[in-house]
């Protein structure tokens, strides 16, 4: 079939990344209470439509999409075996009574990351939404892109995104401004160390992408995001914070609305042959989603999440240095060479470990310092107000 005749969408990317609906839709209704989130213009009622045959996946079971009032188009409807992950604002009362319905027990371990990051760094929370300036844009982007690359080289795996960054970059400032789009920040005083790219369509927020500083993983940075990223939703009454496709642990434990997608099929039956393509199109969907149905799709991507968890073990593991625990009275007795900063490329090696031995002694960054010892180039000093470490590194 030629590209005249079919349209195939990946409605959930179209809707949030480019504002975009086939033309062959009148409007487009929350399922539960028919309330409308788009209705198409005057204009668009009156365009003829551009194709016979119309595909339409990763539809939200939340919504309902409504043909144009004609009478010759077909509308077929079907599950998609592919998950969606979505929390459901409306369903929150506050949200110390969602982690705990949630998390359960697990809740203090994930309100701990928020209170052991505030009680190390000097952290602040921005949200941009509808200004910022080129300058601001441009580095906050290119941060977000290199915090992807490291912490998917940490996992020895590829993100796509990464290859579609230049289409990103090039929409995104004009979707920030028009506020369709928007950025959330955590910042340790003024470094970023976890970002999320947000789009927004009516009373939905889809959290598409974000990453976080891979030095500052012992402190949870993501449940931070998803924290503040409820709270925003809930102060601002938004209706669903979305997280997508793909099928994650992490989705898994905060989505209270985890669902399978739909997919339609609309054509022309008023044309000769268009029904026939139709049900060749309907088939092969079909002969796909059972695949899917079969779990084959799955059991891959839980193998693949299982090795990348493994690699990721195996190089945590394979550590080239030694840890020892000191009193804060013994450490007098060292001799310091010299004051290092973890923030210089010399030493960033050593962010790392600074960040974890603040979050298990749980000190400030302000008041801990990195001493290099003099009577051996491979020891460092870890001091704060109460606790030392010694790192050894081997030779």
């Amino acid at each position: 079939m030629n590209n005249k005749l079919t349209f195939k969408s990946n409605f959930f990317m179209d809707l949030f990344e480019k504002g975009e609906i086939a033309d062959v839709y009148e409007k487009i209704t929350y399922l539960e209470n028919d309330q409308s989130l788009y209705e198409a213009t005057k204009a668009t009622k009156n365009t003829n439509e551009k194709h016979k045959i119309y595909t339409i996946a990763l539809v939200p079971d939340y919504l309902n999409l409504v043909l144009k009032n004609d009478k010759k188009h077909v509308q077929k409807t079907y599950s998609q075996n592919n998950l969606g992950y979505a929390i459901r604002i409306k369903n929150i009362v506050n949200l110390d009574g969602y982690l705990k319905s949630q998390f359960k027990s697990n809740s203090k371990v994930i309100k701990r990351s928020l209170t052991r990051l505030e009680s190390c760094f000097n952290i602040r929370y921005q949200i941009i939404f509808g200004s910022i300036t080129k300058e601001e844009y441009g580095f906050l982007m290119s941060t977000l892109r290199e915090m992807l690359i490291r912490r998917f080289a940490q996992r020895q795996d590829d993100n796509k995104k990464i290859k579609e960054w230049d289409l990103i970059l090039d929409k995104t400032f004009d979707q920030i401004k028009n506020k369709e789009a928007s950025l959330f920040i955590i910042y340790d005083n003024e470094k970023p160390i976890d970002i999320s790219l947000n789009y927004h369509f009516d009373k939905i927020m889809f959290s598409a992408i974000s990453s976080y500083d891979i030095d500052y993983h012992k402190f949870g940075v993501g449940h931070v995001e998803m924290i503040k990223l409820v709270e925003w939703c809930l102060k601002d009454q938004y209706d669903f914070l979305e997280l997508g496709y793909g099928d994650l642990d992490f989705k898994r434990r905060w989505c209270n609305h985890i669902y399978n997608f739909k997919y339609q099929v609309v054509y022309n039956q008023e044309s000769l042959f268009i029904p026939i393509f139709a049900k060749m199109e309907l088939y092969k969907l079909s002969l796909k989603e059972y695949l899917k149905g079969r779990k084959i799709n799955m059991i891959f991507n839980i193998i693949m999440e299982k090795l990348s968890f493994k690699k990721l073990k195996e190089l945590n593991e394979a550590s080239d240095f030694t840890i020892k625990n000191i009193s804060i009275t013994e450490s007098v007795g060292y001799e310091i060479l010299s004051i290092v900063d973890p923030e210089t490329e010399d030493y960033m090696y050593l962010r790392r470990i600074l960040n974890e031995f603040l979050y298990t002694s749980q000190e400030h960054k302000d008041y801990t310092s990195i001493f290099k010892i003099s009577e051996n180039p491979n020891t460092f000093l870890l001091k704060g107000k109460v606790n030392a470490q010694q790192i050894t590194f081997k030779n």
